[in-house]
């Protein structure tokens, strides 16, 4: 019996009632068992996981339903909910960056859409040099940091660098970064182009993918590839945001398709909280204030690459280079939008 078998048979007593009289499902037991005992990369992974453990189970469970005395009310049947069948419904968890209880300064650095190869060298340089003069002690990469060129659906060029050369020079960015930031916390959160990656093992290869998901983890062997553990950078692989008390940062795609004139304003409408995103690759900010006086800030940050892609050379001229600080003392967070212009950041 390994040792991820003895951890979770042991915190598994905490919730064997509950899981016997069926008010806590499969899937929501492996939920818990992802957040509370951080033995996997992803949820997808600890899902198989408990329920290759709870199949010993399924004898002991069948026994104890068969045997419980009959329930009497309606309002009780309910309430136990023993013949109801395994929910596949997500309750997905928000990722943590900063405790509500947090007390200090912390600054937080955020950039999006460097969609390597494809990269702005000089963008790129102005946001690391800020950066390093601001001192940040936290980096958020927001989704589409590599751009999975040969992945897309897309009509190609032969010419363009492969998905192994992509990746090779993904790590050689994320190698840099961490000479750059030693001591950082640095924090990677997959965007839309990274989902690629996913879509095409799953289309084209399920099983492979279910290979990679079983041995590998980390979003089907993607973390392995790009040797994040290597260089110290924490993945958050699922469609969830990253909280800095109450300010969501998402990618952007997790909210659909659109971004209208103003992306800000768009975030607002349909996340109605405090976010920033990027994905848009535009510089936007809106605020609104409750009848309670909440205020709700909502950002869009610029990109990291090529302003004028081949595929649509002048089409994108609302296109712009920026990135985003976040200064977090004790409970409340300020945001600088940055935007980049001629490789120099504008105050």
């Amino acid at each position: 019996m390994n040792y991820k078998t003895v951890k979770f048979i042991e915190w598994f007593e905490d919730y064997r009632h509950d899981f016997e009289a069926g008010r806590i499902t499969v899937r929501g037991l492996a939920r818990k068992a992802f957040n509370e005992l951080a033995m996997w990369d992803n949820y997808d992974t600890a899902r198989t996981f408990t329920r290759r453990q709870l199949g010993v189970l399924s004898t002991e469970r069948k026994h104890f339903i068969e045997t419980k005395p009959p329930i009497m009310t309606m309002s009780e049947s309910v309430k136990v909910g023993l013949k109801w069948p395994d929910s596949e419904a997500n309750t997905r968890e928000p990722f943590i960056l900063v405790p509500p209880n947090f007390v200090g300064v912390m600054k937080i650095g955020l950039i999006s859409d460097v969609h390597i190869p494809f990269h702005h060298i000089g963008a790129i340089e102005a946001a690391i040099g800020y950066f390093l003069k601001h001192e940040i002690d936290t980096l958020i990469l927001n989704g589409d940091i590599i751009d999975c060129y040969e992945l897309s659906e897309h009509d190609k060029s032969l010419d363009r660098p492969d998905t192994v050369e992509e990746l090779m020079r993904l790590r050689q960015f994320l190698a840099e970064v961490r000479s750059l930031f030693p001591k950082a916390r640095i924090v990677y959160k997959l965007g839309n182009h990274e989902d690629r990656w996913r879509r095409r093992l799953l289309k084209n290869a399920p099983e492979i993918a279910k290979v990679l998901e079983m041995e590998m983890g980390g979003f089907y062997g993607f973390k392995q590839l790009t040797r994040l553990d290597d260089f110290g950078i924490e993945l958050v692989s699922e469609p969830v945001a990253i909280k800095v008390h109450d300010l969501n940062i998402l990618h952007g795609h997790e909210l659909g398709s659109g971004g209208g004139v103003n992306p800000a304003r768009w975030l607002y409408l349909n996340a109605g909280a405090s976010t920033i995103v990027g994905h848009f690759h535009r510089i936007s900010s809106h605020s609104e204030s409750s009848i309670n006086d909440n205020s709700v800030r909502t950002y869009s940050t610029g990109c990291m690459c090529d302003l004028s892609p081949d595929y649509r050379p002048f089409a994108f001229k609302k296109w712009r280079h920026g990135f985003a600080m976040i200064k977090v003392d004790g409970p409340r967070w300020t945001v600088w939008n940055k935007e980049i212009e001629g490789g120099e950041v504008l105050e």
